[in-house]
């Protein structure tokens, strides 16, 4: 069995799974974006791991679609069973999904989102994804709340399996000294504080703004705010933040290092919100500080939280959006409580330890065979 997988980039936290995945099938990745997702962090790496890959040259006809004209040919003349698609890419996707159709090759969709954005263009061309679905021989979600989204638009529930978002345990895992853990509370001024920590873009997707508002809440002294990223609304965020002496902003850090920041976390928070055009798909973050320990708060607008990673009360906490006050009450729950917050690293730990390369692999084969015994 052949696979052809088209996705926009290979971030530097997909290399080791599109890896384990080429390791247990026959698979050949297209990569049609040149990186420039408003997303995407441009110092961040790409590329990396160990599987046959090719990123595709292209022009841009619209500001967000990019032709690929090479991935036209690629279809139409590889030899492959599955061809599987990520739901981005206004070209890659209607083009990968015909030309399967067309050779009469399984269509396996990577529906990354949980959500349908309410913009004109997406309103547009939802009957457009919906015949896509329809004609979908298997689903792949990032969690069960993947799941739930494709059943309540009318998606048979056994065409839908999960892939689930992961990262690398080795990297984040690693055992961070006294000594590093020392320096870098000295370097951001919190030595004998219990630390809240923020790590992501400044953007207004991650509801920074929430965070602030119940840090001011929070009655306890001895704690401080390290938010780790830069973004357009750093200069807003410093402002609102002016008269609170904890509040240290970080900068942008690599993958390496920011191991060292959740290992001084008492708590990580994700205060993330819904916006009309996007929605926090997972938060890889909260994969991240699990590694170390580290329990997260998180809003029901993330999808770890309500996806199946972070389980309320055991790990973590899941909060309404936008809610200052139930932020700082179950954040304050954690560091008030030595006894809970010891329970919750351990069972963070625990947790996080079979989410490897291997579990989002496995779901996908689990899509890709079901799509090679059924036919649509």
């Amino acid at each position: 069995m052949n696979i052809v997988f088209v996705t926009n980039i290979c971030t530097h936290y997909r290399a080791g799974a599109f890896s384990e995945l080429a390791r247990r099938v026959s698979v050949k990745f297209y990569f049609f974006s040149d990186a420039s997702e408003w997303y995407w962090e441009k110092r961040n790496p790409t590329g990396g791991g160990s599987f046959d890959g090719t990123t595709l040259a292209g022009f841009y006809v619209l500001p967000r679609v990019r032709v690929t004209l090479g991935l036209v040919w690629h279809l139409l003349s590889e030899k492959y069973d599955v061809a599987i698609k990520c739901i981005n890419g206004r070209f890659a996707l209607p083009v990968t999904f015909l030309v399967a159709k067309l050779r009469g090759k399984k269509f396996v969709l990577w529906q990354t989102l949980w959500y349908h954005p309410h913009t004109i263009f997406h309103r547009i061309s939802f009957p457009l994804l919906k015949f896509i679905w329809s004609h979908t021989d298997a689903f792949a979600t990032y969690g069960e709340h993947g799941k739930r989204f494709l059943i309540g638009n009318g998606i048979p529930e056994e065409k839908i399996f999960v892939a689930w978002q992961v990262v690398d345990n080795s990297l984040f895992e690693r055992e961070v000294s006294a000594e590093e853990k020392e320096i870098l509370r000295k370097r951001l001024d919190v030595v004998g504080k219990k630390v809240l920590l923020y790590v992501g873009q400044l953007i207004p997707v991650k509801g920074l703004e929430y965070l602030i508002d119940a840090y001011r809440r929070m009655k306890n002294p001895d704690t401080a705010l390290v938010i780790v990223g830069q973004g357009p609304l750093e200069n807003d965020l410093r402002e609102r933040s002016r008269d609170l002496t904890g509040v240290k902003f970080a900068g942008y850090c690599d993958q390496e290092n920011l191991v060292a920041y959740y290992s001084i976390a008492s708590v990580l928070v994700l205060p993330s919100v819904t916006l009309p055009q996007v929605k926090e798909a997972w938060g890889l973050v909260v994969n991240e500080a699990m590694n170390q320990g580290c329990p997260a708060v998180v809003t029901d607008a993330v999808g770890a939280g309500v996806g199946g990673l972070v389980v309320d009360e055991v790990n973590g906490f899941v909060v309404p959006e936008r809610n200052a006050d139930a932020l700082a009450n179950s954040i304050e729950k954690i560091l008030q409580d030595p006894s809970r917050e010891a329970t919750m690293r351990n069972n963070a730990k625990e947790t996080i330890r079979s989410w490897d390369f291997g579990k989002w692999a496995a779901g996908m084969i689990d899509a890709i065979n079901y799509s090679m015994r059924n036919a649509n």
